[in-house]
């Protein structure tokens, strides 16, 4: 009887791949009349293909399109005293975006592109990288431009206000300002124009919260949702 066994076994493993493909089948099937449905639905860790983020009018497949702002520090490409960085631009995130990558990407977002400059060179060349960054933006169709994090480096905070203010007036992109309560001069001016998010200052406590936060306002603004829920992340 021992000897019946293996074609037993080998029966049963090739039925239950066929069960399994006809049953994966069945839900690609169910996703698909949803896709096309227009309804709302969201699923979170369903089957191993992905993460499935189906959302209203269809999946979502990183629609939010974003730009990225840096500083020479946050670019790596100088540091805090003397440096002289040029209006640059580079495909994708770089640097430290790496830092939040995984809460934009949990949001449906992709940075299209990180561009960015010294303060210094801002200060300079004001109105050279307002026009040149609002011709990317609308070259791109960016849906949010996130500038930061700023912590507490006051040049990058002052520069990144005046062209997240600039951007809302000129595009139809969303612009975000992220930095710490040091900026206060900054964030006084600029709080009622733009939206400003709150970070701790570097070195500080709660950078991990502050970025999953800063995500959730980006959401947020994106959704073109109020952002009274938001109140505790943001400066009012």
């Amino acid at each position: 009887m021992i000897w019946m066994i293996f074609p037993l076994m080998t029966y049963l493993l090739i039925n239950i791949k066929i069960i399994r493909k006809i049953v994966l089948n069945i839900i690609l099937r169910i996703y698909l009349q949803l896709l096309n449905s227009g309804q709302f639905f969201i699923f979170k860790e369903t089957i191993s293909l992905k993460k499935l983020m189906i959302i209203q009018k269809g999946y979502s497949g990183y629609t939010m399109r974003i730009i990225l702002f840096f500083d020479q520090i946050q670019s790596g490409t100088g540091g805090k005293e003397g440096s002289y960085v040029e209006l640059a631009v580079e495909k994708g995130g770089v640097a430290s975006y790496m830092m939040f990558e995984e809460y934009i990407k949990e949001i449906g977002g992709t940075v299209l592109a990180t561009t960015y400059c010294s303060d210094s060179y801002f200060e300079k060349n004001e109105e050279t990288v307002l026009t040149k960054m609002e011709g990317l933006i609308n070259k791109v169709k960016a849906d949010i431009l996130l500038c930061g994090p700023c912590f507490n480096y006051h040049g990058y905070a002052k520069m990144s206000a005046i062209l997240a203010d600039y951007i809302q007036k000129n595009t139809e992109c969303k612009p975000v300002v992220v930095c710490s309560e040091e900026n206060s001069d900054v964030i006084e001016k600029f709080k009622d124009r733009i939206v400003m998010i709150k970070m701790p200052k570097k070195g500080g406590v709660g950078l991990r919260e502050s970025l999953k936060n800063m995500a959730k306002v980006i959401e947020t603004v994106y959704n073109k949702e109020e952002l009274k829920k938001m109140e505790n992340y943001i400066y009012e």
